[in-house]
């Protein structure tokens, strides 16, 4: 069974990254990468209440958000919702969000408990 499901909305520019069960650092990595060299569009939505990020550690959270400094030409707008209802996620989610609000990149990253709010706010102006 895969672990990272990809789904795309041309109509709302978005992707759609749905995480089951345990998943490692290069798991996402590889999925980051893969979205930025072959279909990146403006917006983005992790959803990660079906996974288990257990295996994933602080500092793996500040390397997987430099890997989107490497690629921050090709998303010169949009945003990426992350949503989580598990406490440990959410807090590391939070940690994700906050790197990138330093690195000052171009497009907003939010952390959401529910799936149906971080939807409504990717699709508003």
């Amino acid at each position: 069974m895969k672990k990272i499901i990809i789904k795309t909305e041309p109509e709302n520019d978005l992707t759609i990254f749905t995480v089951i069960g345990k998943v490692e650092k290069n798991d996402i990595k590889d999925a980051i990468c893969d979205f930025y060299e072959n279909s990146v569009t403006a917006n983005v939505l992790w959803d990660l209440s079906k996974s288990d990020l257990s295996e994933i550690k602080s500092s793996d959270v500040k390397r997987i958000a430099d890997l989107s400094n490497v690629y921050a030409d090709k998303r010169p707008f949009g945003k990426t919702a992350i949503v989580s209802s598990d406490d440990l996620i959410f807090g590391l989610s939070r940690m994700y969000e906050l790197n990138k609000d330093e690195d000052n990149l171009p497009f907003k990253t939010r952390t959401f408990r529910d799936i149906d709010k971080a939807y409504k706010w990717l699709l508003s102006s």
